[in-house]
């Protein structure tokens, strides 16, 4: 499998007021695991907050050196909207 750089991940569920968080860390789970079975460098993957956020992040740093979960300060207000970025993908 050829390394790449960066996966870069967008995905967001239709936003219908249930199941978005869960939907949310699942497509942020499978970016991550494609990210890892790239060997990207880097990975950076847009995710609504909710009860597994830690856990997302927390499975990022088993991959990665560097790991940040951020809110951009141009978010929305009550926007639920977090980044992570992963770094330096360990060997």
């Amino acid at each position: 499998v050829p390394r790449v750089n960066v996966v870069l991940s967008d995905m967001m569920p239709s936003t219908t007021g249930h199941l978005d968080q869960e939907i949310s860390y699942e497509l942020a789970s499978h970016a991550l695991r494609l990210a890892v079975s790239l060997k990207a460098r880097a990975v950076v993957i847009k995710y609504f907050e909710g009860a597994e956020s830690q856990k997302l992040v927390k499975d990022a740093k088993t991959f990665f050196a560097f790991v940040k979960s951020m809110r951009p300060t141009t978010t929305r207000k009550g926007s639920k909207e977090f980044f992570l970025v992963g770094l330096q993908q360990k060997p």
